[in-house]
């Protein structure tokens, strides 16, 4: 698969019209038939964006140049600087983000286990398209940080479908698999998330990340890496620098996804990070990315858990070093009575009620199926990874949205 055959231009221009903003390789440096370098220029618009080492730059320039300083607020609209200023505050995160939110063994408790809640249900839904339906599947995140889920789903799969057993050997492939993430299999509890799947290397097509931070993409390829993943990028694993409110990707021109079904999601409080204008636009992404054969999928904070645990646990002792001292100013004390939650590194944190989110859906143009309890399938099976007792109290941190299309 050649990045040009999905990839769109994301300048509004271009996104508007369907047959628009396609991208074309100028010159590209490759190594072993993956692309590592190289100069797209959008056929419509001529805007340019690089590739270096692998990882393609799709955030417009103007919003690149102010967030590098190298620009003035003058040059820029309001809302692109709502954008570059979260590329801004977000980059203070990246050194801690990855030991302190994400990993499987280090990371905070309160966001540990509401992750792993989060976990299982994104894993019911996947395992019943591509296990028990048998149905062709890409998986698209956005605000893919450094990588929880395509490390979690990048294990159970091999290298590119449908040709992978003419490039390796069985000895090779065997190897592959007992070396991924193979911290996280030794563990007791962590291993049969983390092994390898036919049903999945079958049927999951792609794994598309994006994030408008380019230290978390880079971090995300480091930590891919590390586990033994790093042979399927830019094969089976996609990553970008894009806002998610500008990215623009044409999955049905390519005849091998055509008919996949899509699963966008945006996840662990991504969506209520963001001013409600970005919020409404990265839904209206999601949905086209998705239609018209997909779901999209959204977990976010409760709000009525805001006070009890967000303000008292989860940013004041949990993961305070990665987001910063909790604002207690004037203006911040206003925006708590919204519950909203502002750091002292520019954290902006909206959590929801039921209403408000089926709301926001809907100026979306979707039906949001929204639940603020949802009971775990078969959780019994999975008590080892996270406890009953853990179940019941994790639950209620999240709402979790879904809308088929």
């Amino acid at each position: 698969m050649e990045y040009t055959q999905i990839l769109r231009c994301p300048e509004k221009k271009c996104m508007e019209v369907l047959t628009a903003g396609k991208l074309v390789l100028l010159k590209g440096k490759f190594k072993k038939d993956i692309l590592v370098n190289g100069v797209f220029r959008c056929s419509t618009c001529g805007s340019t964006y690089h590739m270096r080492d692998g990882i393609l730059n799709l955030i417009p320039e103007r919003i690149q140049k102010y967030a590098k300083g190298k620009s003035s607020q003058t040059s820029l609209s309001e809302y692109d600087r709502m954008i570059a200023d979260g590329m801004i505050w977000n980059k203070k995160m990246v050194p801690s983000y990855h030991e302190n939110v994400v990993d499987q063994f280090t990371s905070a408790r309160g966001a540990r286990e509401t992750e792993r809640y989060e976990d299982l249900f994104i894993d019911s839904v996947l395992d019943d398209l591509v296990k028990r339906e048998h149905q062709k599947t890409i998986f698209l995140e956005m605000g893919v940080g450094t990588g929880r889920y395509v490390i979690r789903y990048g294990a159970r799969m091999m290298n590119t479908h449908g040709n992978r057993n003419r490039r390796f050997t069985r000895t090779a492939i065997r190897s592959r698999r007992s070396r991924a993430c193979e911290d996280y299999r030794k563990d007791s509890v962590l291993g049969r998330y983390y092994s390898y799947d036919e049903d999945y290397d079958e049927n999951l097509q792609l794994l598309i990340g994006i994030d408008f931070q380019e230290g978390m993409i880079k971090k995300c390829v480091d930590v891919l890496k590390a586990k033994r993943l790093g042979y399927l990028l830019g094969r089976r694993v996609l990553l970008f620098v894009a806002a998610g409110q500008y990215f623009n990707m044409s999955l049905g021109d390519a005849p091998e996804y055509r008919d996949s079904f899509k699963v966008v999601t945006c996840l662990f409080q991504t969506l209520g990070n963001q001013r409600k204008s970005q919020q409404i636009d990265l839904l209206k992404t999601m949905k086209r990315l998705a239609y018209p054969h997909g779901k999209v999928m959204i977990s976010v904070f409760n709000s009525a858990k805001f006070k009890e645990f967000g303000l008292n646990r989860f940013y004041k002792d949990d993961v305070w070093p990665t987001v910063g001292n909790i604002r207690e100013d004037p203006e911040a004390l206003k925006y708590r009575n919204e519950s909203i939650l502002l750091t002292d590194r520019g954290v902006y944190s909206k959590w929801f009620n039921k209403h408000e989110l089926q709301n926001l859906f809907a100026t979306a143009g979707m039906h949001a199926h929204v639940k603020e309890d949802y009971d775990l399938p078969d959780f019994a099976q999975h008590s080892g990874y996270l406890s009953s007792t853990k179940q019941q109290e994790v639950k209620g941190r999240l709402i979790i949205a879904e809308a088929e299309l």
